[in-house]
């Protein structure tokens, strides 16, 4: 018994329609996987910043004689390094 045209396109359309899907569903794992890579990486040196930043801190209200030295260090800075520093300080 032979399948009328009407169904077999049908068929056909739905399997790739499902390969296409199962396809999309693959990719977006993959992108998904390294996005949140990408986050915790972020994260991860958003929080070694902080310390960084509470570090210098410290040492500054520590040692107050050095205080210009250091400044005098950190002046080379970048302006976006400066931004950055900001914005944590904040």
């Amino acid at each position: 018994m032979r399948v009328p045209k009407r169904k077999q396109k049908k068929r056909k359309f739905f399997y790739c329609m499902s390969s296409l899907h199962l396809r999309n569903a693959l990719l977006g794992g993959v992108y998904g996987t390294r996005a949140v890579r990408f986050l915790q990486e972020i994260r991860t040196e958003s929080r070694s910043l902080q310390e960084i930043i509470a570090g210098n801190e410290l040492f500054k209200k520590q040692n107050q004689a050095q205080v210009a030295a250091f400044k005098q260090a950190h002046s080379n800075q970048s302006p976006q390094t400066r931004q950055i520093v900001a914005r944590a300080k904040a």
